[in-house]
């Protein structure tokens, strides 16, 4: 005798695992369940592809029911959008930290952080921009609707109020720095030469900023 008790618990049977379940869903609270739902569709998304994830694989892979789901997206179209805009604001606070790290008049340096940011983002999840912006939904839309061509904006309306450049439409002028980085970062994906990413965002901040100061001249 070892003093230690030989009972087994017993087995949980598929209601008891049932309850458990909703109790552990329920100490959850709602802006975590959305959040994991999100992260588990993204994962999935990244691992199987778009067309080959259900809403039932997404609500297993997060450990919630299926209804939970429809509490937070009334589709899977619904949650693609909102993983598409978490991208994007994912993509602004990036930006943002790296332009902090430099004084507001240093208008160069803060553009070269934002291009080295964004070409950073996409290189590090470009299957998933590949599906977020390309495959799942039609993106056209943002060309109009794009917080990171208005946060660029904002940079290139300062630098012109401060004297330093010159740009007759700030926002269109950020719309044309905006697809010259995708433009660049896609080409570096489909070459398979992502090593280069200080290089690539140097000439993009170089040939942006030295038209922007020619026309300040």
């Amino acid at each position: 005798m070892t003093g230690e008790s030989t009972t087994q618990p017993p087995e949980m049977d598929q209601q008891t695992f049932m309850d458990r379940q909703t109790f552990v869903e329920r100490r959850r609270r709602p802006h975590t369940r959305r959040a994991d739902l999100m992260d588990a569709a993204e994962d999935l998304f990244i691992r199987r592809g778009l067309d080959a994830v259900t809403v039932e694989d997404i609500t297993n892979a997060a450990q919630v029911a299926k209804g939970t789901f429809y509490r937070y997206f009334i589709s899977r179209e619904a949650l693609l959008l909102a993983l598409r805009d978490r991208f994007i604001e994912r993509f602004c606070e990036m930006a943002r930290i790296a332009m902090d790290l430099h004084p507001e008049a240093a208008f160069d340096k803060r553009l070269l952080a934002w291009f080295g940011s964004a070409i950073d983002v996409l290189l590090d999840n470009a299957v998933l921009h590949e599906i977020l912006f390309h495959q799942a939904t039609d993106s056209r839309h943002l060309r109009t609707d794009n917080s990171a061509v208005d946060q660029l904006a904002k940079l290139l309306g300062r630098g012109v109020a401060a004297g330093v450049w010159r740009v007759d439409d700030a926002r269109l002028s950020a719309l044309m720095c905006f697809h010259a980085m995708h433009g660049v970062a896609e080409d570096a994906i489909a070459a398979r030469r992502t090593e280069n990413r200080t290089g690539l965002a140097r000439m993009l901040a170089r040939t942006f900023s030295e038209a922007f100061s020619a026309a300040a001249r």
